[in-house]
């Protein structure tokens, strides 16, 4: 398991002998068909989709190359040509609607293509990974999941892993597990706790509030305040002598107090 360091392997292919013979438009298409090449060449590490009998191949359609180097179809048709000429690739068609097969030719100067390992480091997630989808994780799984495991936690890792179990398509395992241990990240930083509700105060109830803690006013009891609150007493007396008598009988009082008052 591993991955090719394209970018040596293209600076090499633009050092050679070969590239530097062709064209600036047929460097553009070779350079092209040679990074997918590359690309199918890391493919059929894990799988036999991109490769058979004569070696690994990739598969370009001239009109896509001929919008990619934004040149006619008659164009790329011709830089196909030389390269085919110059030995550099080996076509192999495939009939009315399908893409042909591009084999890449190896140019002088380029070594060996090399893998560079690359694997999970963690033994845990590994097994995790490993018995969660019945089969090793590929390069670009364990270069995902090794990042993961400098961001979040191990426990949350290999339950994101576990998780994922019901996984269909080996393109969605990462894409699934990264959302997951999100999720299980995010569900741990919410508060826990009850949430105490903060009512707003309009300023006026505050003033008032504050009004009421105010002592109390405190009056001297002069002499004539002191008569007063007799006088008031008195009143309050008579009013509830009043509700025992008529309204007759009350006439006839005044009237008598009346008399009382002229004799004097």
């Amino acid at each position: 398991m591993g991955e090719i360091n394209t970018r040596q392997h293209l600076k090499q292919l633009k050092e050679s002998s070969e590239f530097q013979l062709l064209n600036n438009t047929t460097r553009q298409i070779y350079e092209l068909i040679y990074r997918s090449f590359l690309s199918s060449l890391i493919k059929s590490e894990n799988c036999d989709d991109w490769k058979d009998e004569i070696g690994v191949y990739c598969r370009y359609n001239q009109s896509l190359l001929a919008k990619k180097v934004d040149k006619s179809l008659r164009t790329v048709s011709y830089a196909f040509k030389k390269l085919k000429d110059m030995k550099l690739i080996h076509v192999v068609e495939q009939g009315k609607r399908q893409t042909a097969k591009i084999y890449v030719k190896p140019v002088s100067s380029i070594k060996d293509l090399e893998f560079n390992e690359v694997f999970i480091e963690n033994n845990e997630v590994k097994e995790a990974f490993e018995e969660t989808f019945n089969e090793s994780a590929n390069y670009k799984e364990a270069k995902s999941l090794n990042k993961m495991l400098n961001i979040y936690s191990l426990s949350d890792l290999v339950l994101a892993i576990k998780k994922s179990v019901n996984v269909r398509f080996k393109k969605a395992r990462i894409s699934y597990i990264t959302k997951t241990i999100k999720s299980l990240k995010d569900q741990k930083d919410l508060p826990t706790g009850r949430i105490i509700r903060k009512e707003l105060v309009p300023d006026w109830l505050k003033s008032a509030g504050e009004a009421d803690k105010k002592e109390s006013v405190t009056y001297e009891l002069t002499e004539e305040r002191k008569n007063l609150i007799a006088k008031i007493q008195d009143m309050s007396s008579l009013s509830k002598d009043i509700n025992l008598y008529s309204n007759e009988e009350i006439e006839t009082i005044i009237k008598m107090q009346e008399m009382k008052n002229m004799l004097l």
